[in-house]
């Protein structure tokens, strides 16, 4: 005989749902926006503040020759701790341009084109115009990306999400003069354009990804997947109904409606399959743009391939290498340095640990954290990986959920507030290192 526990029991063991409450009142954007723009500028004056009372920080030994006369009298000074690695090359980029032969070849043309333009509105102050693009682009980029999760998977999770997004070490490269913010944006941008039926939108961001990144090739997996799923081709439709006996690609056709990964077709009557497939190719024109831009700037269509040679390593033929990388995997070399750190093995196999959280959430985020988050570490053999993964947006949303499923409400936000102070303690060490050209990724 079954005995029933009390009320009181019984609403205890009450299972949280998962979406967002049905009368709930929702958290303006609006609000949200000017958290995020009172917590950058805290960040910023809090980071200033700390570097000019900080008397060791002045001295020009820390910076290497090449940095500390970067600027155009070639000494250090308060902005140097802002133009620290890469930060200089896109300053480089956007005052003179590319040079045939040069290391600065190797970076991506479109962050450098926008800091130049903007310049004309901060009176031709490129290191003023390159911050506050940076933190625009990445304060857009996590309204998007709660505004997506929130769709998803409800308020409290979309909160957490965000927070982890923010917090994680990698993601300090928002708030500088680095690629991390615009990409990041463009992509939240994308995969908005593409659940709201915006086909503008998610051409535009299609095609301008590939100009800031060579990881942005790989949003035409992203575009295929929903097109696959959500706006399956007539052909593919029929191929289906003549092969129904296997339920394969049947099953595979209406995938889509039965995981409701999108809250609308991408195709409807009025938009036609002409913008479908030109959103298709949308990355594909950038990429070409961005050959034929190199052309014009250096001579050579592959100059960006050959100045990333120059580095030494990131090598495509890498990935076919699984016994090089599994050895680098288990024998890290130091805490956190260009290579051999335990940080970022640690970050990629967070990324592992999240995979099959993203495969059930999503098959399309879970093909874009494949390229996104394997590819590199894999091609790089983990250089900067702690960095590339803040724009693996699908590993912030999948960490999110799994604490949600904490057995109750006290562990649930006691993880989450664990892991979200976990995160910002190592982001702030790696961010002392970078103001004062240490390597942080």
């Amino acid at each position: 005989m079954s005995i029933n526990p009390p009320p009181e029991e019984q609403s205890s063991r009450t299972v949280r749902p998962s979406g967002p409450p049905v009368n709930a009142k929702l958290l303006s954007l609006r609000r949200l926006c000017w958290f995020l723009v009172l917590f950058k500028i805290s960040y910023l004056l809090l980071l200033s503040a700390a570097i000019l009372a900080w008397p060791l920080q002045k001295n020009a030994e820390w910076f290497p020759g090449a940095i500390q006369h970067w600027t155009e009298d070639g000494h250090l000074t308060f902005g140097s701790h802002f133009r620290s690695w890469d930060a200089a090359q896109y300053l480089l980029i956007a005052a003179h341009g590319y040079q045939a032969g040069g290391g600065r070849c190797a970076f991506y043309p479109l962050f450098p084109l926008a800091i130049r333009c903007f310049a004309t509105l901060t009176l031709g102050n490129y290191l003023v115009a390159a911050v506050l693009l940076a933190n625009a682009f990445s304060l857009a980029a996590s309204l998007f990306f709660f505004k997506i999760v929130r769709k998803r998977l409800g308020e409290s999770t979309a909160l957490v999400a965000l927070a982890l997004l923010l917090a994680f070490p990698g993601s300090l490269f928002f708030q500088f003069i680095y690629t991390e913010g615009l990409f990041l944006f463009l992509l939240m941008l994308l995969v908005f354009g593409l659940e709201e039926n915006h086909l503008t939108l998610a051409f535009v961001a299609a095609f301008c990804l590939p100009l800031t990144r060579a990881v942005g090739i790989f949003s035409a997996v992203l575009i295929l997947w929903h097109l696959a799923c959500k706006a399956t081709p007539v052909w593919l439709a029929d191929l289906a109904d003549r092969c129904r006996s296997s339920k394969r690609l049947s099953n595979f056709a209406a995938q889509g409606k039965s995981e409701q990964v999108f809250a609308r077709a991408l195709v409807s009557p009025s938009s036609g399959r002409a913008g479908v497939y030109a959103v298709l190719a949308a990355p594909v024109l950038g990429w070409g743009v961005y050959f034929f831009q190199m052309w014009i700037w250096t001579g050579n269509a592959f100059e960006g391939f050959a100045a990333q040679k120059q580095f030494g390593f990131e090598s495509i033929e890498h990935i076919f290498m699984l016994p090089h990388f599994i050895r680098a995997l288990l024998h890290p070399t130091s805490l956190h340095d260009v290579t051999g750190s335990v940080l970022d093995r640690c970050f990629f196999l967070l990324v592992l640990y999240c995979l099959p959280s993203i495969w059930r959430m999503d098959k399309g985020w879970f093909l874009w954290t494949l390229l996104s988050g394997i590819v590199p570490a894999m091609s790089g053999t983990f250089v900067s990986y702690t960095r590339f993964a803040s724009v693996v947006f699908p590993l912030f949303i999948a960490v999110a959920s799994i604490l949600k499923e904490s057995r109750s409400e006290i562990h649930y936000k006691a993880w989450s507030m664990g892991t979200i102070l976990l995160f910002g303690v190592v982001q702030i060490a790696l961010l002392w290192r970078f103001v004062n050209y240490r390597w942080a990724g």
